[in-house]
């Protein structure tokens, strides 16, 4: 079935990835009340593409960003 879709699909799929990272990452920004480091940003963008914004956001991860710790 993949091949048959073939770029199209391929560049659909990249798409449609691409717009849920940049959704997480909307949802995220709204989590911590401090700007962290790029870094831990960067790993907060990462799980909470993982796990959710929903679950993220109330963690002891982002209370120590808060907190910064």
């Amino acid at each position: 079935m993949r091949r048959m879709l073939g770029r199209k699909g391929d560049l659909m799929r990249r798409a449609r990835v691409n717009q849920q990272c940049d959704d997480e990452r909307k949802r995220l920004n709204a989590c911590p009340k401090v700007r962290p480091p790029q870094h831990v940003y960067d790993a907060l963008v990462s799980i909470g593409f993982n796990v959710g914004a929903g679950a993220i956001c109330p963690s002891t991860m982002v209370s120590y960003i808060n907190r910064q710790q």
